[in-house]
């Protein structure tokens, strides 16, 4: 009996493992995307920049990096809260499993 339990809880551990990794390799796909559109972002504000002539064209640089910018992290709030939501809807579901498993 105590072999059977100690293998369930083996068992339940390995597949907690598997989710937590899993879930580890979106977070990083997810911020290794998020720094490729930044740095997108950037460069080409830095073309902007280096093709201004004036103080004026480097203001309309400057607010059109602003606008980019504001616009990409709204974009990723949405993601990141979407991605919160996913784990803590997991995390809930394994505490029930395990809350049936020792009733």
């Amino acid at each position: 009996m105590k072999i059977a339990i100690v293998l369930t809880i083996l068992s339940s551990m390995a597949f907690a493992q598997d989710e937590k990794s899993q879930n580890l390799d979106q977070l990083k796909t997810m911020i290794a995307g998020n720094i490729d559109q930044h740095i997108t972002i950037l460069q080409s504000f830095k073309s902007c920049v280096q093709s201004a002539s004036g103080k004026e064209q480097l203001q309309d640089c400057r607010k059109s990096n602003k606008e980019a910018m504001e616009k990409f992290k709204l974009e990723n709030k949405g993601e990141r809260e979407s991605f919160r939501e996913k784990i803590k809807s997991s995390r809930e579901e394994r505490r029930e499993k395990r809350n049936k498993k020792e009733d």
